[in-house]
């Protein structure tokens, strides 16, 4: 049996250019993305030679603020609306316990896990990948 800590940061800041491939007539038209994460977690793990079998408990926090901004012209033929300014922006926030139980098979260089996320928002993962350990 193995038990280990685990801490992870995530951060997102993007923006996409929308004004070239908009349908919509308007200046300066993007998206815009910033968000953070922190993720604490302790994991349990066996430590057999071919299949491993983990869990782990966590905590889970963090925000993400998403934003539509630049000027839209909505027009269809001679009919057209005012002008929309930065027409909306979401925004979320997460903090919650998290639990993760998960497998791991090695198959000669080859190995596949699959994990199962239990939080606000479940989660099922698989994967395949090589090693030489």
């Amino acid at each position: 049996m193995a038990v280990s800590g685990l801490v992870a940061y995530n951060h997102l800041n993007g923006e996409y250019d929308l004004t070239e491939s908009s349908n919509i007539d308007g200046d300066n038209q993007r998206v815009e993305n910033d968000t953070n994460t922190w993720l604490f977690q302790l994991v349990a793990s066996t430590k057999l030679p071919v299949i491993n079998f983990y869990g782990g408990l966590g905590y889970i926090s963090g925000k993400s603020e998403s934003d539509l901004l630049g000027t839209y012209r909505v027009t269809d033929g001679a009919i057209s609306a005012p002008p929309i300014e930065d027409p909306f922006s979401v925004s979320s926030e997460v903090a919650a316990v998290r639990g993760t139980i998960g497998t791991k098979l090695k198959l000669g260089f080859f190995r596949l896990n699959a994990e199962y996320h239990l939080a606000e928002f479940n989660a099922f993962s698989v994967g395949i990948n090589f090693g030489f350990r």
